[in-house]
């Protein structure tokens, strides 16, 4: 029989395999890519790791009773604020409630919230009481909640809006969705209709970007799904460009001069795409809410972010799916070999709704809100401290190791190589053929590489398997009895046999 090898070398290059989602063992995409993986870190380019351990944040479980929509991205004397429901939150080393919102009538649910000027801006509606507005908190003291209509005396907003999008451009203008229309307020005059935009749209979420703010809306009409991102100068009666998108759009982010834009496609996959030139260009795609038959795993179908579920990392884009499924990530943005993984699990305490995504809060770092909770991805503390999940896995794509003649394959050897570990490091690893049986398994730790065996040390582990026999393989990644501060890093792994 001929020899073979299965390098799965570059580990942290690799991410998810194209289409990982539509099969339960996927075997299209290069050796180092993976079918399925859960909270998993792909940042480091020398390894791969489990992801940061998801924790409470500081003062939540008791103060915050609400999914949190918005967070302020930028802190006046030392506090972000988070607005969920009708209650607004102060963040900066832990949670409490420091103001209710309160409508006309009606129940009162949280859209968005910007720094502007000195003060906070934050856009609720009350569902029962058709009422939208626009509060202010001056940043020391005084909250009003009906702000637009009352203080200013502007027109009211739009009733019954999808969502109240707020941006704050580098003009010094504040902006905000209006349904077909974006708002503005200067300082000075308050404009509800600021932008006409075409009847039957409405604005999804705003972002500015090179003196621009760029609109994406989507067509009202239950029968397609059809939208356009405008292109503004914030300042004259009519956009500049229109860019159609075949798909329903959702949220939009800028990084480093670069426009990125998340939509569901006409047959609701997921989609991330990069403005290029007068187009949108795919770079990569997930799973849907809204497309069934493809939950293989730990892949729950996802939904579409919206700009507060989206943010920057280390040069990655993360996004929470709209229904809290989980945290994505996407990258590098900068020097190429972009790819698509799972950072973290924002399923908790078994719930799916999802609300905001930030990095505004300058400890922890990252902030998400899962239900009626605030949680934290604190390995990303100021304070340095590391810690990992431990219900991460990483599961390559199958191997078909079949000869030309009627045996099945062998595998004979395999090697893993990983970072020098520390106390309490370990890491469960298999090979699981398609129809879910484990072929082999075993167990690389520090309790292992410290025992005098010549096959495993700090750093490689190699396990000679004697040609055991199978048709396919894949190699699993189990860190469920790992260590939240001595991950095994995995570098590559290498697979031997004959077939």
């Amino acid at each position: 029989m001929a020899k073979w090898t299965v390098k799965l070398d570059d580990l942290p290059h690799g991410g998810l395999a194209p289409d990982f989602f539509r099969e339960a063992y996927p075997k299209f995409g290069n050796s180092n890519q993976a079918g399925e993986m859960e909270a998993m870190d792909l940042t480091n380019p020398g390894y791969i790791q489990p992801g940061p351990a998801v924790v409470v944040y500081p003062g939540g479980a008791a103060a915050v009773t609400k999914t949190i929509t918005a967070i302020t991205n930028t802190e006046i004397a030392d506090q972000s604020l988070g607005f969920g429901g009708n209650q607004i939150y102060q963040m900066y080393t832990s949670a409490s409630l420091v103001h209710t919102v309160s409508a006309t009538s009606g129940t009162l649910s949280s859209h968005d919230m910007v720094k502007y000027q000195g003060n906070h801006y934050y856009a609720w509606e009350s569902t029962d009481g058709g009422e939208a507005n626009i509060g202010k908190f001056d940043g020391t003291s005084t909250y009003t909640d009906s702000w637009w209509t009352g203080t200013l005396s502007a027109t009211a907003l739009q009733t019954s809006p999808k969502y109240i999008p707020m941006e704050v451009g580098n003009n010094d203008v504040m902006y905000f969705g209006n349904r077909r229309y974006v708002g503005s307020y200067d300082g000075t005059t308050a404009l509800d209709k600021a932008l006409d935009l075409p009847t039957g749209y409405e604005v999804a979420d705003l972002t500015w970007l090179n003196d621009r703010l760029y609109i994406p809306t989507n067509y009202n009409d239950s029968n397609i799904a059809f939208g356009s991102v405008y292109i503004w100068d914030g300042t004259t009666n009519s956009w500049e460009a229109e860019i159609p998108v075949v798909g329903t759009l959702g949220g939009g982010i800028e990084n480093n001069g670069t426009y990125y834009q998340f939509y569901f496609d006409r047959n609701g996959e997921g989609r991330l795409a990069r403005m290029d030139g007068n187009r949108f260009a795919d770079l990569t795609r997930y799973p849907s809410l809204i497309t069934p038959g493809y939950a293989y795993g730990n892949y729950p179908n996802s939904s579409l972010p919206s700009g507060n579920q989206i943010t920057v990392h280390k040069d990655y884009l993360l996004w929470m799916a709209g229904a809290g499924n989980d945290i994505w990530g996407y990258g590098p943005l900068s020097n190429g070999g972009a790819k698509l993984f799972k950072f973290a699990d924002a399923r908790q305490n078994g719930t799916l709704e999802g609300g905001v995504l930030s990095n505004a809060v300058t400890n922890p770092g990252i902030l998400f809100s899962s239900g009626a909770q605030l949680y934290s991805l604190d390995t990303y503390g100021e304070d340095g401290t590391l810690t990992y999940e431990t219900a991460s896995s990483w599961k390559s794509t199958l191997f078909d190791i079949t000869g030309d003649r009627i045996n099945a394959g062998q595998v004979n050897g395999i090697r893993f190589n990983f970072e020098a570990l520390t106390s309490g490091a370990a890491l469960n690893w298999s090979l699981v053929n398609n129809q879910g049986k484990t072929i082999y398994s075993d167990t690389i730790s520090y309790a292992k590489a410290t025992a005098s065996s010549p096959l495993h040390t700090l750093t490689t582990a190699f396990y000679p398997l004697n040609g055991l026999v199978t048709d396919n393989f894949r190699v699993e990644l189990d860190f469920s009895n790992g260590s939240t501060t001595a991950p095994v890093r995995v570098m590559n792994i290498k697979c031997y046999g004959e077939g």
